[in-house]
């Protein structure tokens, strides 16, 4: 059994939104009050927080982190991000690899592609990437390949592998 105590406390909102009108999808959210997790919610809609400052995890590709976002009495703090783009990878053949991008001066992956879908459609957040591959039936590492690509915001493309 659960008790409730009626007292008042100090409360705002929370809002996550997708800068412009070409994303129609929801991007979960994960909510944290010093790493621990506290809420999940999607974008578009107003979580009722106490006062407080909260990290918050967008779970978008590539992830991103907010820190310190800070909740006042009776107002709603609003965190915007941009509208990803789409890239299709068009593939001739089954692949290993993944998507990269440059983070303290070292590659990291941010996605891996998978391995037997010949067409794999991803929606990434703007900025400059790589896809780093080679072909399933290669076993030498001599034959990896590598392309960059850059993302914009509600932009489709098209890379063959």
């Amino acid at each position: 059994k659960i008790n409730y105590i009626k007292e008042p406390a100090p409360q705002g909102y929370l809002r996550v939104v997708v800068r412009g009108t070409t994303y129609k999808g929801k991007i979960n959210c994960m909510i944290y009050s010093e790493q621990d997790f506290l809420v999940h919610q999607s974008t578009g809609y107003s979580q009722k927080m106490l006062t407080g400052m909260y990290n918050v995890d967008i779970l978008t590709v590539p992830v991103i982190r907010i820190e310190n976002a800070i909740v006042e009495q009776d107002k709603t703090t609003t965190l915007e991000i941009a509208a990803p783009g789409y890239v299709t990878f068009a593939k001739t053949e089954a692949i290993i690899g993944g998507i990269y991008e440059y983070r303290n001066n070292a590659l990291v992956e941010i996605f891996e592609l998978h391995e037997t879908n010949l067409k794999e459609s991803v929606a990434i957040q703007p900025g400059k990437y790589k896809v780093i591959y080679r072909y399933a039936s290669e076993k030498n590492m001599d034959e990896t390949q590598v392309i960059e690509f850059e993302v914009v915001s509600g932009v489709t493309m098209q890379l063959r592998l």
